[in-house]
């Protein structure tokens, strides 16, 4: 079953298409992304559908607190089980 990680990230100044091109490359380094979706504004957050949850908890484990383009990101796996529509 897939695993969704939770990202809120502050102050990044680049565009949703260019932001969700480099999420992709980010989490794709531990494991399948299935999907991306952003909601954008001054604390950016994405939910980044992984295929599985042992990936999505590799991801979660290995880039919390971690620099993105000179930002902190903050990464939690989310609360509910995901399902991909």
């Amino acid at each position: 079953m897939s695993s969704t990680c939770y990202v809120r990230c502050s102050g990044l100044n680049m565009s949703s298409e260019k932001l969700k091109q480099n999420l992709y490359l980010l989490f794709s380094e531990h494991g399948e992304v299935v999907k991306i979706t952003l909601q954008p504004g001054k604390d950016t957050m994405a939910w980044i559908m992984m295929a599985t949850e042992q990936e999505a908890q590799l991801a979660t484990y290995s880039l919390h607190d971690t620099k993105f383009f000179n930002e902190t990101l903050s990464v939690q796996l989310s609360c509910k089980n995901t399902t991909n529509i």
